[in-house]
């Protein structure tokens, strides 16, 4: 069994990845904003719930989700921008409750290429907070808030700068191999 986690700054692709690993390998995957968004039209009517606490709530909501399918015996995928200080212990707990093997595929790509793809981003859900330009996105950069979750695993560098040009050979590779 496995717990695949897919992570890094917003407008890397991480969906998208989620997506074809699930349908490629038939896992079932969870993201943070389909969980975020129905929590923000549920209960946040009125705006009085930050997007970051519901971004909190969303993320419990994923690990519940994951160690009732891995109860089950099921590999997992879990996809967002996971931060370290909220993420580490509770995959580690259930990596270590249910003796998966970790795969964290770390979406990475050119700073200057994230701003301009989150700048053209059409349609997003309203709860989602705009990135106050460029500042803002390099602070959170130096700060390594997109930095890999600190849990033993398997940690892949997946750079999308180009869509184009991705190899996608090594994440199959690895998700393979820990299916065997």
């Amino acid at each position: 069994m496995a717990l695949i986690i897919i992570t890094g700054p917003p407008c890397t692709g991480k969906t998208s990845l989620s997506g074809m690993i699930s349908g490629r390998y038939s896992i079932p995957a969870f993201g943070k904003d389909r969980i975020k968004e129905p929590l923000a039209d549920l209960l946040n009517n009125g705006g009085d719930i930050p997007s970051q606490r519901l971004g909190i709530a969303a993320e419990e909501l994923l690990y519940v989700v994951a160690e009732e399918l891995m109860r089950a015996g099921s590999t997992v995928i879990l996809e967002g921008t996971f931060r370290d200080r909220y993420a580490r212990v509770p995959i580690s707990g259930l990596a270590g409750r249910h003796a998966a093997e970790v795969i964290q595929i770390q979406c990475v790509a050119d700073p200057e290429i994230l701003l301009s793809r989150y700048r053209a981003r059409d349609g997003r859900h309203p709860i989602h907070p705009a990135l106050d330009g460029a500042a803002e996105f390099e602070r959170d950069m130096r700060r390594g808030r997109y930095e890999p979750i600190d849990i033993p695993g398997i940690i892949i560098t997946h750079d999308t700068t180009d869509f184009a040009a991705v190899d996608y050979s090594v994440v199959y590779d690895a998700v393979e191999r820990v299916l065997r």
